[in-house]
């Protein structure tokens, strides 16, 4: 994935499953069933995803639950954070996302879970302060969920599903921090965006976009 970084950052699936169909051709106006999942690998453990939901390819309507289960958050580092921001030395993340598309509006609830989350020496993670990062994961049980949820038109140009969850995310994680929103906004428009452009890209490529 080059979006992330010059080198491209490669991240490995194997044992990956897909059961997709029926594909009406061709006006593609008929429901399509997904079933995904597979392994996503990691330096120290590998982790799960998993798609599964329903299609309109014509209109984009659709009713999606994708999660990635014990993903190992070294391989996606370079989706949290900046070259310039604390590191990741260990921990594991969980992300469901559950979106439903209708008439071109979207809504999709989700829930960030970071387990076991340890930091190498740096100032800030996610443009949040680390010391209050670490303090907060103490706090947890070595455990940190934040829920949100993603809305607009999928035909607005100005709708952005990364901005909305860079967004989204980090003010769920700094009202559970403590962390005034003001301090964040460097954060929000460039650590935070990036999570999830990985995930968007790829769903993208699935449906063709």
């Amino acid at each position: 994935d080059a979006s992330v970084r010059r080198t491209p950052h490669r991240l490995a699936l194997t044992a990956l499953n897909a059961d997709i169909g029926p594909i009406d051709l061709p006006a593609l106006d008929s429901a399509t069933t997904l079933a995904v999942d597979g392994t996503v690998k990691g330096p120290r453990q590998d982790g799960r995803l998993a798609l599964n939901g329903e299609v309109v390819l014509a209109t984009r309507d659709a009713k999606l639950e994708f999660s990635l289960r014990g993903v190992d958050l070294v391989a996606f580092q370079p989706y949290l954070i900046q070259a310039a921001e604390t590191g990741v030395k260990r921990g594991t993340m969980d992300l469901d996302i559950r979106p439903v598309v209708a008439d071109k509006r979207l809504k999709a609830p989700g829930t960030l879970t970071l387990t076991g989350l340890e930091l190498a020496s740096g100032n800030t993670f996610m443009g949040m302060p680390r010391a209050a990062v670490v303090g907060l994961m103490k706090d947890r049980n070595e455990r940190i969920s934040v829920d949100f949820t993603l809305e607009g038109r999928i035909d607005d140009p100005k709708f952005s599903l990364n901005e909305g969850f860079a967004t989204r995310v980090t003010s769920a994680m700094a009202e559970s921090l403590g962390v005034s929103l003001g301090g964040l906004v460097r954060g929000v428009g460039n650590a935070g965006s990036s999570v999830v452009k990985g995930v968007g890209e790829a769903v993208g490529k699935l449906f063709g976009d």
